[in-house]
């Protein structure tokens, strides 16, 4: 952006300021001169020189004529400006910053996780070896995913005017003056509609030089005084001014002056450029959406979905309901159906991923006597994938193996007393797993696998 012409001029030649009038020097009398209108430099033992003050405007005038050559760039820092308040918005860094998160992880979850969960090459070891179908095809599902994954536009435009009431709230600095008001006048003020506030905003300019009266030369600022005495004289329509010392330098006031002007550019940008249309378009570059899926705190498809537990995701997968024979009392022993899951997070696009835990407690040996929700599964010295094509793959991987694990992985005698699939505990005489006693007959009437004990996964 250009420079201010007030600026350029006072760099090349003396530039005097008075009651918000602007006076530059001029080499000889012309148009706009008055003999009683000058800047006198005085000179040891020689005859003062004597230079012709114009006025050349009011810095409101000045100011005016400053706008109107450089409209367009204000305009396109306004635009800048409003782009930039927007951006910085807390509520639209935390909108996006949703995006990277908790927000989109739920579609990310669908779309990166689950068609591993689905494809063949994952069917679980039970349905080859035991042949028999582990998801339920009458079991109730979540919503089709068509209407959950359908974007609420209304939730975006609803923000989007949120954010444009907010930033205009957080910015609403502009001082007004109120003329005193008769109690009629304010009463039909009210009824009518009518908003006497005026604004008293001064330009950028008037601003930045206010009531001073001061003389800029080669750079440096000086304050005019009453008395006509010292270095310079100045003579403004007849009233003379002397200097009273240096006030600062020229640059300090430029630089005033691009404060205030930014200032002006913020307001205008405040004003005009940020709206509900610039709002939109930063979220949706941004890829913020709202949908169904999104808000739920759980949501299943088949034997595996999501569920949120404050705030966490774990993508989980069921073990059917199965039975081991055990070769520590050659009971049989019935575990119910459960959930595994694998907490799931986002990373910046990125899925990350923790141990795997089973979500409801069935007191399978391997929760070790854990009787909670959300507890840890031990998987002993069993190796989990950590590679694939992508994360998702890798996390439907472990979850299957861990299912693997927990149906064909135990081997009784291996294991500590307590872990040990009998009556009763040979090494501290609790029954921990004499609830889980089934008889083979009752099993194979409805169905249920039976896992041989030392079948390993």
């Amino acid at each position: 952006m250009d420079k201010h012409p007030l600026f350029a001029l006072a760099e090349n030649a003396p530039v005097a300021i008075n009651e918000g009038r602007v006076f530059a020097q001029v080499d000889t009398m012309g148009e706009g001169c008055f003999p009683d209108t000058y800047l006198e430099k005085r000179r040891f033992l020689r005859k003062p020189l004597r230079s012709p003050l114009v006025e050349i405007g009011s810095l409101a005038s000045l100011d005016e004529l400053f706008v109107g050559r450089v409209y367009l760039e204000i305009r396109e820092q306004a635009k800048e400006q409003a782009r930039l308040m927007l951006e910085n918005h807390p509520s639209v860094k935390e909108a996006i910053g949703k995006v990277n998160g908790d927000q989109g992880l739920a579609e990310r979850i669908y779309h990166q996780v689950f068609p591993y969960l689905r494809q063949q090459q994952y069917d679980r070891r039970i349905q080859q070896l035991v042949g028999i179908a582990l998801v339920d095809k009458d079991k109730e599902s979540s919503p089709k995913l068509e209407r959950l994954l359908e974007e609420d536009e209304s939730k975006l435009i609803q923000l989007s005017k949120k954010i444009v009431k907010e930033i205009r709230r957080d910015n609403a600095q502009q001082q007004y003056v109120e003329e005193p008001r008769s109690a009629k006048e304010k009463f039909l003020d009210e009824f009518l509609g009518v908003d006497v506030r005026v604004p008293a905003e001064p330009t950028p300019l008037e601003k930045t030089f206010g009531e001073e009266s001061i003389l800029i030369v080669g750079k440096e600022t000086y304050n005019l005084k009453d008395s006509a005495q010292g270095r310079f004289k100045i003579s403004l329509a007849g009233k003379q001014y002397g200097l009273s010392g240096a006030s600062g330098s020229l640059e300090d006031y430029f630089s005033t002056y691009q404060q205030h002007l930014g200032q002006e550019i913020k307001a205008l940008a405040l004003k005009e450029e940020i709206n509900e249309g610039m709002v939109l378009e930063i979220l949706r570059r941004n890829k913020v959406r709202f949908n169904n899926l999104g808000e739920m705190q759980q949501y299943n498809e088949g034997d595996f979905g999501f569920i949120v537990r404050e705030g966490t995701y774990y993508v989980f997968l069921e073990v059917p309901t199965f039975a081991i024979h055990s070769k520590c009392d050659g009971k049989y022993y019935l575990f119910n159906q459960a959930r595994i899951g694998i907490p799931v997070y986002a990373n910046y696009g990125n899925l990350e991923y923790g141990d795997v835990v089973s979500i409801n407690d069935n007191n399978h040996p391997f929760l070790h006597l854990y009787h909670e929700e959300f507890a840890p599964i031990c998987v002993g010295y069993n190796h989990l994938p950590t590679s694939g094509k992508d994360m998702g793959e890798v996390i439907a991987q472990r979850l299957r193996k861990v299912s693997d694990i927990l149906m064909f992985g135990y081997n009784g005698p291996a294991y500590a007393s307590c872990y040990q699939l009998r009556e009763h505990c040979h090494g501290c005489g609790g029954s921990h797993y004499a609830d889980h006693i089934a008889s083979k007959k009752s099993l194979e009437e409805k169905g249920i696998p039976i896992i041989e004990d030392g079948v390993r996964g």
